[in-house]
């Protein structure tokens, strides 16, 4: 049905280039009929704010949903060699589910105590968390763009991110503006905190060119089928 529809569209309007790419390969749309119209964090909301006290060892990230492609699982196995070396802690944005591959990582790893979950907060609580955190958290497997890596950076929280789908074009180039890891296919994602974990000086916690708005950023979907 996407297909059939996307053929009679004039135009096509997405937020990334990877998008682009993927919508042009799957859904069989010539390439001049896709245009990218990328979107980004509102910084009036979220900015650095000084009086707001970092958490040692608090690692911050979200979850829409307890699926494979966010990633969750390959970020809880990564907390779990992290606390091998250091005191840290995971907060997930989100709601917890008793079952599913999320909380089965927990169990097995015993995790329970290190790992908290925080849904229904407002957007102030909010910022303020990714605010106080040491690190911020994009592991998703893929993203037609990714919002938390703007927001994070926006917020001058280091980051650390995957090179799933489009998230790249968010969070810039490795070493510079984020810790880029690369997308976990079948081997265990490997936990790559030690470059900014408490000096920042990796240079993690810069914005983007375009952070102010223009940053590409937008919530994910899974490639078109």
């Amino acid at each position: 049905m996407q297909r059939r529809v996307a053929e009679r569209l004039d135009s096509v309007l997405t937020v990334s280039q990877s998008s682009s790419r993927e919508i042009t390969e799957h859904l069989g749309v010539r390439p001049e009929r896709v245009h990218v119209v990328p979107i980004g964090a509102d910084v009036r909301l979220w900015s650095p704010d000084p009086s707001v006290a970092e958490v040692p060892g608090r690692i911050v990230t979200t979850s829409s949903a307890d699926v494979p492609l966010k990633g969750l699982v390959h970020l809880i196995e990564a907390l779990a060699k992290v606390r091998t070396e250091r005191d840290a802690h995971l907060v997930v944005v989100g709601r917890r589910r008793d079952d599913g591959p999320v909380a089965e990582t927990i169990r097995r790893l015993g995790l329970e105590s290190a790992i908290e979950f925080r849904g229904g907060i407002d957007d102030a609580d909010f910022v303020d968390l990714v605010r106080s955190a040491q690190v911020a958290c994009v592991p998703s497997l893929y993203e037609g763009f990714s919002l938390p890596a703007a927001e994070a950076m926006a917020t001058g929280t280091p980051l650390v991110a995957t090179t799933g789908g489009a998230i790249p074009e968010v969070s810039g180039p490795d070493g510079e503006t984020c810790l880029a890891v690369p997308r976990p296919t079948r081997a265990r994602w490997p936990p790559p905190w030690a470059g900014c974990w408490t000096t920042r000086s990796c240079g993690c916690a810069s914005a983007p060119p375009g952070a102010s708005g223009s940053s590409p950023a937008s919530p994910g979907n899974a490639p078109p089928s």
